[in-house]
């Protein structure tokens, strides 16, 4: 399943870049584009939700920018640990090349490490976050 990550504008350039290569899947019953979720972990979290749903375990490619690559992998690691969803990334130029911190990266790891032990991300409610 390929799951196109970040806010709509962020989504609409990924997949103007994933087009412009010949990227884009032609069976896109397998794509996914995360919107519910204000953030990453909210995002991840979302998704796991969705997949409850569904048929699985399976691969999952998460796609966004490069420099949000290793923060979104390690929230999905955690999130998807022992679900039996394969999680991937790919990245995509979408312009976005604000560096990441360490504290957010631990920050975030948390709030996925949080949310698998009791089903709450850290928002104060569905749309805050912290």
């Amino acid at each position: 399943m390929l799951v196109l990550q970040g806010n709509a504008e962020y989504q609409a350039i990924t997949y103007n870049h994933l087009r412009n290569r010949r990227l884009w899947p032609q069976d896109t019953s397998k794509l996914l584009r995360l919107l519910a979720g204000c953030d990453t972990v909210g995002q991840v979290t979302a998704l796991a939700r969705i997949l409850e749903a569904r048929p699985g375990p399976g691969q999952l490619t998460f796609v966004t920018a490069e420099t949000h690559m290793a923060r979104t992998m390690a929230i999905a690691r955690i999130v998807y640990a022992g679900t039996g969803w394969q999680v991937e990334g790919a990245d995509a130029q979408t312009g976005d090349l604000r560096p990441e911190s360490q504290l957010r990266l631990w920050r975030d790891q948390l709030r996925a490490s949080l949310w698998r032990l009791t089903g709450w991300d850290g928002r104060l409610d569905g749309n805050e976050c912290l």
